[in-house]
């Protein structure tokens, strides 16, 4: 199974791209207007910031997961091998809140093969908080989904710890 957290970035990239491509718009008009283009060729590289903004800061989250029965593998936005959780070794989890923009609080669940301390203290991605600081190299990430029968075993296994560390 693939879970993928791009989807929960996908309003705000689709705003700020629309937001980037109503500013060369609008440049091009004024450009066109003023027979002045050196103010369309500057507002290009503006745009293009405006537009690729979401992702420039939230990178990091934007991962995907690969489940299965034995373990758990997390990849960068660039597909890029971040962690690995093996099913079969003690696992330690916790679940907390994280609330993204134009969007309610997603239940999220962090999995790792070492014991780690969720103080999750605040429920936004942009304030600091579990979600915005933990170890990539060693926890994984993700929603999680009541839909996954696949986590529901898992998360019975006797080898299965849950630090109880998030405060919600």
């Amino acid at each position: 199974m693939k879970i993928r957290t791009f989807n929960y970035y996908k309003t705000t990239i689709t705003v700020f791209l629309a937001l980037g491509v109503l500013l060369n718009i609008f440049a091009f008009i004024m450009a066109v207007d003023i027979d002045e283009y050196i103010f369309f060729y500057y507002s290009i590289p503006i745009s293009l910031v405006i537009a690729f903004f979401p992702i420039i800061i939230d990178y990091k989250h934007i991962i995907s997961v690969h489940l299965d029965h034995e373990k758990a593998i997390s990849y960068s936005l660039l597909n890029k091998k971040l962690c690995q959780v093996n099913f079969k070794d003690t696992v330690f989890y916790s679940f907390f809140d994280v609330k993204f923009l134009y969007a309610t609080s997603v239940k999220f669940i962090a999995v790792s093969n070492e014991p780690f301390l969720c103080d999750e203290n605040c429920k936004s991605s942009f304030k600091r908080g579990f979600y915005g600081s933990y170890d990539q190299k060693s926890i994984i990430v993700f929603p999680y989904n009541t839909d996954y029968p696949l986590l529901r075993t898992l998360l019975n296994d006797k080898n299965w710890r849950n630090t109880r560390g998030c405060k919600h």
